[in-house]
């Protein structure tokens, strides 16, 4: 048995056994010696072994702070726990890595004895990495819970696939008895999957423990509370994938597929009491994205961006695409001003004809008898225009004129 197989997830874990002036001067007291490889480039020396110690803390109840430096129990509980990195059940390095880490951390309690007392006691002094016995963890006396949690909450799929879940976080917001609820079933259904994606499943659980007061462990007793909770992850998930630029369609399909696997693990078995109506949101997705929607050949051949007033191919850059909107406007304006030009010199020449023949028409009595435009004659609907105008519902002569 080796409890940390890999060190990439151990940042996340909090110190609740270690006091934090502790963890404070031995960060400060800390004195990197060694060359570091790529293997512990994810988790420095220092970090790794500060929450190694957390681990033997924790894992023999024992708290312990600056205070108690100077204590019998202090150095039982540092030669216990160098016994335990050099065996092979505390961690999974190599016996040069370990070597490293002893002597590092040897240096900064020694750095902090000699800055609160002026010397390191003797006891610091005699140890020697050649000369500890190895020792090795029993798991058959070791709190089974306590593992899990510092194993990284593992799951293995049915191609031996082994990921981790972020659940120490939940651990610390929801207590131990909900997190290894919420382990275990998601264990059982990795279990049974070719491969894996733990990305939602971890997204779920770090919201849960961002916001522990929002949605407690007795938020799933309650069918009500869980389609809210999970149209609070919903927006929450979806304004990520906006802010960071992901694909919206693939976010989506992944979404509808956690709800389907929540179904499986939760709903059908009757660990949580499944919501009404329709249960959790879903989401509907595009066959096309949005931006492949405007984009057609135009009659050339050319990939253009049609939803555009003008089009726009897609090679062009955004200074291109806008100096082509822009000259494509300009030359529409200056045809719209052709245009209106050419209406107005009309208008203005039929004007003059109008009032140059006006003077030889006659207006009749009844202006709109029923008679042919012939039979009136061009010159008297030149005078009758002349007379009435355009007539309103305000004009006079308006119950004449319509």
């Amino acid at each position: 048995m080796t409890i940390i197989k890999s060190s990439h997830y151990l940042n996340n874990y909090p110190f609740n056994y270690l006091g934090q002036d502790l963890v404070d001067s031995l960060n400060g007291s800390w004195v990197s010696i060694f060359v570091r490889s790529a293997r512990t480039r994810d988790c420095s020396f220092r970090d790794l072994t500060l929450r190694l110690l957390e681990l033997h803390a924790h894992l023999k109840d024992i708290h312990a702070g600056l205070d108690d430096v100077d204590t019998t129990d202090f150095q039982e509980f540092i030669e216990g726990f160098v016994a335990l990195l050099k065996g092979s059940s505390l961690v999974d390095f190599g016996s040069n890595y370990k070597s490293q880490i002893f002597y590092e951390l040897k240096q900064a309690l020694t750095n902090i004895y000699s800055s609160l007392f002026g010397d390191h006691p003797e006891w610091l002094s005699d140890l020697e990495w050649e000369d500890i016995d190895a020792q090795e963890l029993n798991e058959s006396d070791l709190d089974g819970n306590k593992l899990l949690y510092w194993s990284g909450w593992p799951v293995t799929t049915r191609k031996n696939q082994i990921l981790y879940l972020d659940l120490s976080g939940l651990y610390q917001s929801h207590g131990e008895e909900f997190t290894v609820n919420f382990y275990s079933r998601w264990h059982s259904f990795f279990a049974k999957q070719a491969r894996a994606n733990t990305f939602e499943t971890n997204y779920m659980a770090r919201f849960l423990a961002d916001h522990p007061r929002d949605w407690p462990p007795s938020t799933f007793d309650n069918p009500i509370r869980i389609l809210r909770f999970f149209q609070a992850l919903l927006r929450s998930y979806f304004m990520r994938a906006h802010d960071e630029g992901l694909h919206l369609n693939s976010r989506i399909k992944s979404w509808n597929r956690m709800v389907s696997n929540v179904d499986e693990i939760f709903f059908q078995p009757g660990v949580w009491p499944e919501p009404f109506g329709s249960g959790l949101p879903r989401l509907s997705g595009r066959k096309v994205s949005g931006a492949l929607t405007r984009i057609s050949k135009n009659s050339d051949g050319v990939e253009v961006h049609n939803k555009l007033l003008t089009e726009i191919p897609l090679q062009y850059t955004d200074d291109q695409a806008i100096e082509a909107l822009f000259s494509k406007v300009s030359k529409d304006l200056q045809l719209v001003e052709r245009w209106a030009k050419s209406s107005a010199r009309d208008l203005r020449k039929r004007q003059l004809r109008r009032l140059a023949h006006a003077p030889s028409g006659q207006v009749p009595d009844f202006a709109f008898a029923p008679t042919s435009m012939e039979e009136v004659g061009f010159e008297n609907i030149c005078a009758i225009f002349e007379h009435y105008g355009f007539g309103t519902t305000n004009d006079e002569c308006s119950g004449q004129v319509f």
